[in-house]
């Protein structure tokens, strides 16, 4: 019987690739584009965690309202990094390659990996008329995915995966290849405001701690089972 995959498998193969030490910081356009899949995976997971902790501090302010602001400022560092590097137009000269060992290929497998651990907690979900998630009914795992506390942990998964991502940035930003000094300050940009959404969650977790049970909860979540027709 094969072992189903959980979003922790899926957590640590993304920051997997973004540890990893790579032979050439490579090319800056590469790295930007690359950094943008990274910055619009992200987005996805954040906005659920958003409307959960926005939604929670209202009737728990003490609680909650340290993540449901650190949220907030999660999104807005995502949404100046995203803009930031859509700036940055392609180099016409430049093609990358699977599997390229530089930092853009890292990134960019990277950014799989979490669009894939955020698929495996849509399976848990539903969607209300109005666009809105809502628990699925017979999902054993959903009243934790709609949970503050797995919001709380996302958020923090979610600062290692934007810390790292902006390490390998950066030193593509300095070094990497490039005919255009815009492009080298834009993936900068990028990559400091991804150390601000790290900052923010780091700020949150000090006021309120995500906890050791909280974290492996969430990484033990797998995908639902869809029973097969008959």
């Amino acid at each position: 019987m094969t072992t189903p995959v959980t979003f922790g498998d899926l957590a640590g193969e993304a920051l997997a690739h973004l540890r990893q030490p790579v032979p050439s910081p490579g090319q800056v356009e590469d790295t930007a584009a690359a950094l943008r899949a990274v910055a619009i995976a992200l987005t996805r997971h954040v906005a659920e965690a958003r409307a959960t902790l926005t939604s929670h501090a209202s009737t728990n302010r003490a609680r909650h309202a340290p993540w449901a602001q650190a949220a907030t400022q999660v999104s807005e560092a995502l949404a100046s990094a995203t803009a930031c590097l859509a700036a940055v137009p392609a180099d016409p000269s430049h093609t990358a390659q699977l599997g390229q060992q530089d930092a853009a290929g890292s990134l960019r497998t990277a950014a799989t990996s979490i669009t894939l651990a955020r698929d495996l907690l849509a399976t848990h979900l539903a969607s209300r008329p109005d666009g809105t998630r809502t628990a699925r009914t017979g999902s054993e795992w959903a009243p934790l995915v709609t949970s503050p506390q797995l919001a709380k942990a996302l958020l923090y998964d979610l600062a290692g995966w934007a810390r790292h991502a902006a390490a390998a940035a950066s030193q593509t930003a300095v070094t990497g290849t490039t005919r255009s000094a815009a492009a080298r300050r834009d993936l900068a940009t990028a990559s400091h405001r991804l150390w601000d959404l790290d900052h923010a969650v780091r700020t949150a977790h000090h006021r309120e701690p995500v906890t050791l049970a909280e974290h492996q909860l969430l990484h033990a979540i797998s995908a639902r089972h869809i029973p097969e027709p008959r």
